[in-house]
This record gives structure tokens, sequence and C-alpha cells, in this order.
């Protein structure tokens, strides 16, 4: 079990790193997509696409494999919901070791989400409150320019 959640970590860095690759030959295509009239271009293009194409067969793989993976994983690990003290005291060192490593990797996983959904509250909250002072500050310098306006007029009238 622990070799399958192994291969399912690496199975990840796997995937990330090829749609890193396949968005990085995305990009270069695009810009020499953008240079059509220079010569030698045109092969270019074919070779990134073909490359770009490669590297979403890797990841449409990489993606089935994780999913096998997981399916066996979800099958093979004991469900959380019923565990309870006798069902540990029936667990050898392996399986309470497997148990504990995914409720930490579980427990990680939280914080980190916790830790986004903070960070994203705190950058709406600061755009908020820029968009307020530079609101404000707006009807403050127009009616201070009313202000100018009125008592260039009165001064004028004087």
């Amino acid at each position: 079990e622990i070799d399958n959640m192994t291969m399912v970590m690496s199975t990840k860095e796997q995937l990330n790193e090829q749609a890193t690759l396949r968005a990085a030959a995305a990009k270069k295509r695009e810009s020499f997509a953008d240079k059509r009239g220079m010569t030698g271009i045109h092969q270019q293009v074919k070779m990134l696409d073909i490359e770009v194409e490669t590297r979403t067969g890797v990841i449409c793989q990489l993606q089935r494999s994780l999913m096998e993976l997981e399916r066996e994983a979800k099958t093979n690990t004991l469900n959380a919901n019923d565990m309870n003290a006798e069902r540990f005291a029936g667990m050898n060192r392996v399986e309470c070791r497997f148990m504990l490593q995914q409720l930490f990797d579980e427990l990680i996983t939280s914080k980190l989400q916790v830790e986004n959904l903070q960070q994203t509250k705190k950058k709406t909250d600061e755009d908020a409150i820029d968009e307020a002072v530079e609101a404000e500050r707006a009807r403050g310098r127009a009616a201070i320019k009313q202000l100018k306006f009125e008592h260039s007029e009165a001064m004028m009238t004087l």
C-alpha cells in the first residue's frame, strides 16, 4: 500500500512536470506562429505542434495511470469511517504506518487549502480596501476641486 501511494505521488509529480513542459511548448509555438513571414519558422511550428501533441498524450496516459492507482488504493485501504480501537488493535505495524501517513497527508492538504483560502481572503480584503480608499480619495479631490471653483467664483464676484 505504501508503494502504491509512492507511485501515486511520483505520477502526480510527472503529470505536473509534463503539464508545465506542454505549456512552455505551446507558448513557444504561439510566439513562432506570430512570426509566420520568416523563413524556417514553419518547420519549427510543426515540430512544436508534434511536441505539444506528444506531451498531451503522455499527460493523458499519466492521468489514466493515476486514476487506476487511486482506484486500486481506495479498494485496498480501510474505510476511515469504520475505524475504532478494535480495528487499530487488529492492524499490523505496516498498516498503522500507512494509515498514519494517509491521515498526515490529508492534514497537510487541508492545512494548505486553509492557507490558500486565507491568502485569497486577505488579498480580496486588501483589494477592496484599496478600492475604497481610492474612491474616497477621488471624492475628496472632487470636493476640493469644487471648493476651489466656488472660491474662485466668489473671488471674481468681489
